[in-house]
């Protein structure tokens, strides 16, 4: 019977635990928080607009709450909102704001930084683009020299076997033409040689 009740309690603080939710008190004025459903009850505290309590049990006129220090009591229900009030809103607002603004100026930096290395890398870019035209048109006047020197090295190839043909044909030439002196002498020696013997014979009559 004792874990029975012991049981029945704890399910009971579970139920009623997992059923509270966060509301807020509403912006207009403080509200007096009393120990019972009217206004006849002792006040246990006064809460301030946007002061955060757990809500236990909400009823149309009265609801009851918790407090933040673990005090239950009761509240005129119109005074409950589950929207968080302005003012947390704007104080929230205002720590973003100073956090950005104390970014801000990292943030700008770091910015600066981020354009300096892109207009370096564009510059470098731009480099290795002007290079490489440069590289490519080397390549082509490479390859039209080549082509060039390759013609004009066909053409001297060319050239020297004429000229070693020509010069093997005036070599010949003037074996033949030396040969034909040398018989044109001898031949002349020989004429000269036989007439001679004649001229001595005839003073000789």
């Amino acid at each position: 019977m004792k874990h029975l009740i012991l049981l029945g309690a704890f399910i009971l603080l579970f139920s009623t635990t997992g059923s509270a939710e966060t509301y807020y008190i509403t912006n207009d004025v403080k509200v007096n928080i009393r120990t019972g459903t009217g206004t006849q009850y002792n006040i246990i505290a006064m809460l301030k607009p946007g002061k955060p309590v757990e809500l236990l049990e909400r009823g149309t006129e009265w609801s009851q709450i918790k407090l933040h220090d673990e005090r239950e009591g009761w509240i005129l229900t119109r005074f409950l909102t589950s929207t968080e009030p302005n003012y947390l809103e704007l104080k929230r607002l205002r720590k973003l704001h100073r956090a950005l603004a104390t970014n801000f100026p990292v943030r700008l930096e770091e910015n600066k930084d981020l354009i300096q290395k892109i207009n370096t890398y564009q510059k470098q870019n731009k480099e290795l683009r002007k290079s490489y035209n440069k590289s490519k048109d080397e390549a082509a006047g490479f390859l039209e020299l080549k082509e060039n020197y390759d013609e004009t090295a066909l053409r001297l190839s060319e050239h020297t076997e004429q000229i070693e043909k020509l010069n093997k044909e005036l070599t010949h030439k003037y074996i033949t033409a030396g040969l034909c002196g040398a018989g044109i002498l001898l031949l002349g020696f020989i004429i000269g040689f036989s007439t001679k013997p004649q001229r001595r014979k005839t003073s000789l009559l």
